[in-house]
């Protein structure tokens, strides 16, 4: 993704970007996502990680929410858009990824 600056005198610049870690970065594995919109200004997402555990002599689904991710609606179109992008490339490439969906029989 590329980024256009206007300066002062109008005169348009394509800046160089420079990614570096904030010391609090971490990295997560996660399995799936929980959230949506907050009102009218934010959209909120928080990530978890699914695992099957024994309790009390049964099994349990447990979802250990990692983090979450606060952003403007706009930023959340603009991470959609850039998500959709990625995906679709990759498949293009790979093949379609399967996420266990079936096609109704209705359809």
């Amino acid at each position: 993704m590329t980024m256009t600056i206007i300066l002062p005198d109008g005169e348009e610049v394509e800046p160089a970007i420079k990614k570096i870690n904030a010391p609090e970065y971490k990295q997560f594995y996660t399995t799936g996502a929980f959230g949506g919109v907050f009102g009218i200004y934010d959209l909120r997402i928080f990530f978890y990680k699914e695992d099957i555990v024994e309790d009390d002599d049964r099994l349990v689904l447990e979802r250990e929410v990692q983090t979450s991710v606060v952003m403007s609606l706009a930023s959340a179109k603009q991470f959609s858009n850039w998500l959709n992008e990625s995906i679709s490339n990759w498949e293009k490439e790979h093949g379609t990824i399967y996420v266990g969906e079936q096609e109704s029989k209705n359809d």
